[in-house]
């Protein structure tokens, strides 16, 4: 379980400055750990599909952790970043995108023409601009349901009690002597 107050010294701190940091009065190892928070952040941002032994891993290469702070590590970012896991599909198509850039680039560096059609042919597909734009549903032809406020019983498939109005009388006269009033308390 980690602590709440790490949590949110975390989430509050990942981004500010040295400057910040030293200001809010946080200690030589506090202010460390945060840096290399962000570190696995923006790596795991740019990594959305490690899982989680792979950054493990990097941790404990690049920083020496043992394989604990690692993984207690790698909690915290989770809390900062959310379930990286579930990767985007607007994150794949910038992938996808940032890829066909790339091979255009080397299609026009060898002068290409064909490679460079099927790039084009393969961005045309990938991003579905050989299809019809799906329209969307009409809503205005939806209407809605109309409902009556009633107070029959009846409408729900119960009986109607005769002389509810003075049953209700009855049992107030009868019950009401049995309560006392309290005085509220502070």
């Amino acid at each position: 379980m980690i602590d709440p107050l790490l949590i949110k010294r975390t989430q509050d701190f990942l981004f500010a400055s040295e400057e910040e940091m030293l200001s809010a009065g946080l200690t030589e190892p506090q202010r460390k750990r945060i840096v290399r928070l962000r570190e696995m952040y923006l790596f795991w941002l740019e990594h959305p599909t490690h899982p989680d032994r792979a950054i493990v891993g990097v941790l404990r290469e690049r920083h020496k952790l043992s394989t604990t702070q690692a993984y207690d590590d790698v909690r915290l970012v989770k809390l900062c970043i959310g379930n990286v896991n579930q990767v985007t599909k607007d994150y794949l198509r910038w992938k996808f995108i940032a890829c066909c850039d790339e091979a255009i680039e080397m299609a026009r560096a060898k002068e290409d023409a064909s490679a460079y059609a099927k790039v084009l042919s393969a961005m045309v597909k990938g991003l579905g601009l050989d299809k019809e734009e799906m329209h969307r549903a009409d809503y205005s032809q939806i209407v809605p349901q109309t409902f009556e406020i009633t107070d029959n019983p009846e409408v729900i498939g119960m009986k109607r009690i005769p002389n509810l109005d003075t049953k209700i009388a009855t049992m107030l006269k009868k019950y009401a002597v049995e309560v006392q009033p309290i005085e509220d308390e502070q």
